[in-house]
């Protein structure tokens, strides 16, 4: 159950506490004050969890983090939902906020894109995103729409690319 201190983050960033909840998402207390718990599961099972203190907003991985994944991953490999769009975004709550306008094959990359990183060619190096995309590739390309939305900045744009 997600606290009041989180539940009020999140609607004050226009997300849905109760579809938060919905998709897995909670809270803890912790001596820095309220932190919001994103759990990433893969194939129904949990792979760990993002962490993020609202006080001021910085990101933790319980555990540490193994190889990257996709935020709601299996969305991507529900059959139910293959006449859907998969719209990939830069974070996690692009994603809710996407589910919560009825985009419900939405996923988050797990660290946000990094700028510059094809033309760098250093995708494992970066938490492995190159991999990551690579790794669902023929379900991106079976879909008959693939949105990319990332953020309206340099880092977003280069998402594209």
């Amino acid at each position: 159950m997600i606290n009041e201190a989180v539940m009020t983050y999140l609607e004050n960033r226009s997300l849905d506490p109760e579809l938060a909840d919905k998709m897995g998402w909670d809270s803890a207390q912790s001596r820095d004050g309220a932190v919001l718990k994103i759990p990433h599961v893969r194939d129904g099972r949990l792979v760990g969890t993002k962490l993020r203190r609202i006080t001021d907003g910085k990101w933790s991985w319980m555990p540490k983090r193994e190889g990257a994944e996709f935020w709601n991953v299996d969305v991507l490999y529900d059959r139910s939902l293959a006449s859907e769009p998969i719209v990939i975004t830069e974070g996690q709550f692009d994603a809710l906020a996407c589910i919560q306008a009825g985009f419900v094959r939405s996923v988050s990359v797990p660290d946000g894109w990094t700028e510059g990183l094809i033309e760098k060619g250093n995708g494992e190096s970066e938490n492995g995103k190159l991999a990551l995309i690579e790794r669902h590739l023929a379900m991106l390309n079976a879909a008959h729409a693939v949105v990319l939305a990332g953020d309206d900045d340099v880092t977003g744009w280069s998402l594209l690319y």
